[in-house]
């Protein structure tokens, strides 16, 4: 009796619905606010349940507040989550178990004894560069396409464990990248020179703190009076806070004229912002109009300062953010920043999601930003 064939199955073990999304979707930010609310509910309300049963500390600090999983029943509860205040971090290690591969300490910006430590394992890490890679599609920056990018600041093997050198270092994974600080040196003539010399046709990227990009700027008014990347459709983003070691703010739209001015750059929209923290495991990009939107796994609000309540849309208050993408530690975190968010906004640029403004740093001794400590540290 002849025996049937044997058929093989081969069974592929799907991606987290988190991952398949962070990595799969073409455009996270064409999804409609349904499709939106239902991921950012999912994603976070599994987040907490891993923290809270992978961090001791963090499942006794929830039990403290009377909250645990299963009241996270809704996405009107997600703001239940207890939010560890981000100085926290400053004084202890929250590490969620079991981590995934090595783990890396990044450190934040600050003086000696008062940097926030952080635990990124290997998900936590790949999902950090996923971000990054959905915020270069909201740039427009295409990485089938020639182009260059100018970072101002050291590369990875110099940035060590500092985070915010850390993450300009990584966008060598878009597109080819120099790097123009070196031993603690802001190279401005090699930059010139570079950015003189690049191959026409080829896009250029530049991207540092404010302070980096305005003496740039300064710098190519005065030699030059313009060094036009506008005609490469040339492009020009600043990371990190906005006030000087030496306690003068950089103005936004100041340095937007200034940039535009120097670079040739006929729109607004070619000088981007972008916002992150040691804390948080997602970067926030600008789109064409200079408006930060919010990323469907984040959920971000302004509280009030006394009772944290959730305030209404486009009100001023502490930001919290409520980040699923961290899996070694709790990315549920009260920021020392001053901002508004607005919600369901829809966007001229054709997207429609929540939108935040930062608007200022809270004033205490701990409170140094990373362009800030950049800005005391790197020598001309």
């Amino acid at each position: 009796m002849d025996q049937e064939p044997v058929t093989r199955i081969t069974r592929i073990t799907a991606l987290d619905p988190l991952d398949d999304l962070l990595y799969q979707t073409e455009d996270l930010f064409a999804l409609d606010e349904e499709r939106i609310a239902a991921v950012r509910f999912a994603a976070l309300s599994d987040a907490f349940r891993r923290h809270y049963e992978g961090c001791a500390e963090y499942r006794r600090y929830a039990d403290g507040r009377g909250v645990g999983p299963a009241a996270i029943d809704g996405p009107e509860r997600l703001d239940l989550i207890p939010l560890v205040p981000s100085s926290v971090f400053k004084r202890r290690e929250l590490v969620t178990r079991p981590l995934d591969g090595e783990a890396r300490v990044c450190v934040s910006s600050g003086t000696q004894g008062s940097r926030s430590r952080i635990i990124r394992d290997r998900r936590t890490l790949e999902r950090f560069v996923g971000s990054v890679e959905q915020g270069g599609r909201l740039l427009g920056v295409d990485t089938e396409k020639p182009g260059q990018i100018f970072v101002l600041g050291p590369d990875t093997a110099e940035a060590g464990d500092l985070w915010f050198s850390y993450v300009l270092s990584i966008v060598d994974l878009l597109l080819p990248t120099s790097f123009h600080v070196r031993d603690g040196v802001f190279r401005l003539d090699e930059l010139l020179e570079s950015l003189k010399g690049r191959e026409p046709g080829v896009r250029p990227v530049v991207l540092g703190p404010p302070f980096l990009v305005r003496e740039l700027a300064e710098a190519i008014k005065d030699r030059y009076g313009t060094l036009d990347l506008g005609s490469d459709d040339g492009l020009v983003i600043t990371a990190g806070g906005w006030k000087r070691a030496a306690g003068s703010v950089v103005p936004r739209d100041e340095l937007t004229d200034l940039v535009m001015s120097a670079f040739a750059l006929p729109e607004s929209g070619q000088v981007r912002d972008c916002f992150n923290m040691v804390e948080l495991n997602s970067v926030l990009f600008e789109c064409e109009h200079q408006v930060k939107h919010v990323p469907p796994w984040l959920r971000v609000t302004a509280r009030d300062p006394g009772t944290l309540e959730v305030l209404p849309s486009g009100a001023q208050g502490t930001l919290a953010f409520l980040d699923a993408l961290p899996t070694s530690y709790p990315g549920f975190l009260l920021s020392d920043d001053f901002g508004t968010v607005r919600y369901g906004v829809a966007c001229p640029c054709g997207r429609t999601s929540d939108v935040l403004d930062i608007t200022r740093r809270i004033q205490t001794v701990e409170a140094r930003g990373c362009a800030l400590k950049m800005d005391g540290t790197v020598r001309r």
